[in-house]
């Protein structure tokens, strides 16, 4: 059992033993054009500065509270909680899922005793949408996330970004058909949580039952998906961070990997396409071919490798020919294309074809 990691009194002394910061990942530090602040603007006590590219990522250790809000947020996975990583959070889960078929993740800061079917986090704001997704095609019936009092925590945004998480997966898993009996609720009782309604992506109101009515409730749902195994590929290995950073490495994050495997557990989907206007991280690209040179610009400084250009030259060095190709399966939605783009010739397509994503195949963009 991890110790927990109390924000008030600082229990735990060494922070910069617990979080990993993998700069060779960050889009700010890659391209002078970034203006990528996602980790700063989401960091409840203001503690990471980023500087600009060939700079460092800063973190004031005296005010980090671990909370991993920051590992949530960063598409590129620049950040990493030693202790709660994904594969703990999963394989502990999954333990509880086979014996429960139901699981509460509740914030450390609860004061009261866990339920048998409850594992603790030190934030919610580190729950990601993969995390949720995985977890529902693992079989769970039901996730309630029971936060503490986030107004009055250093950790303030906890509650904030689980409701996002939720609101991201409940629309996943609906366009591909994981597990639709599962139930979603978040609340800070275990009598109190909250039910999704038909037309809302979250309702954030509470139904109050009484602790036997709170489990005759979940025992009613008797509409269980079959949990698959979900074979997952991990980092063994974390890559001390280089001085320049280089941008030809490419790296798909975890969290997608994640996603991609539980997605491909489900059924074929519809034709019909994912609305991805308000997805943090899920997309596709369009492209102006009057306005692309095929400079290779935003391929080599794609993070992922979701943009791949080929190129052929004469003895002479001059172009013959080039292809410039688009996985959307790896496309975390950065926006370091479109900043490293001079010609702004790329821009993001909502509309994306849901089978793309199981398949993981290449798109061809334009080639000459």
């Amino acid at each position: 059992m991890f110790r927990k990691i109390k924000f008030v009194d600082r229990a735990l002394t060494n922070l910069e033993h617990v979080l990993d910061v993998n700069e060779d990942r960050c889009v700010r530090l890659k391209h002078k054009r970034s203006t990528c602040q996602v980790c700063v603007t989401n960091c409840p006590t203001e503690a990471i500065k980023v500087g600009k590219i060939r700079e460092h990522i800063v973190i004031d250790w005296e005010k980090c509270v671990a909370c991993g809000i920051c590992t949530n947020v960063c598409s590129t996975e620049v950040f990493r909680l030693k202790q709660f990583t994904d594969r703990d959070l999963l394989e502990r889960s999954r333990g509880v899922i086979q014996a429960n078929k139901n699981l509460e993740i509740r914030c450390c800061k609860v004061s009261d005793k866990p339920v048998n079917f409850a594992i603790e986090v030190n934030c919610l704001g580190l729950i990601n949408s993969a995390h949720i997704v995985a977890l529902a095609a693992y079989g769970a019936e039901a996730l309630h996330f029971r936060h503490a009092d986030c107004e009055n925590c250093e950790a303030k945004w906890g509650k904030k970004h689980v409701l996002q998480s939720i609101k991201a997966s409940q629309y996943i898993l609906k366009a591909y058909n994981i597990n639709n009996s599962i139930i979603l609720s978040t609340g800070k009782h275990i009598a109190s949580f909250t039910i999704p309604s038909k037309d809302d992506h979250l309702v954030d109101k509470e139904k109050v039952l009484s602790r036997r009515e709170f489990f005759q409730y979940f025992k009613r749902q008797t509409k269980l998906s079959a949990g698959k195994t979900i074979s997952l590929l991990w980092d063994i290995e974390s890559k001390q961070a280089r001085r320049p950073v280089g941008v030809s490495q490419k790296f798909v994050p975890i969290k997608r990997r994640l996603l991609l495997a539980s997605l491909q557990t489900s059924e074929a989907p519809d034709e019909n396409p994912l609305d991805t206007s308000e997805s943090s991280t899920l997309t596709s690209l369009e492209l102006d071919p009057s306005k692309c040179g095929l400079c290779e610009s935003c391929a080599r400084f794609c993070p992922t490798g979701a943009l791949t250009q080929q190129t052929v030259r004469d003895r002479r060095g001059k172009k013959i020919e080039a292809e410039l190709k688009f996985n959307p399966a790896k496309c975390v939605k950065c926006d370091l294309c479109l900043d490293a783009c001079f010609t702004k010739a790329l821009k993001y397509d909502d509309q994306l074809n849901k089978n793309l994503l199981l398949e993981e195949c290449d798109l061809l963009l334009i080639s000459q």
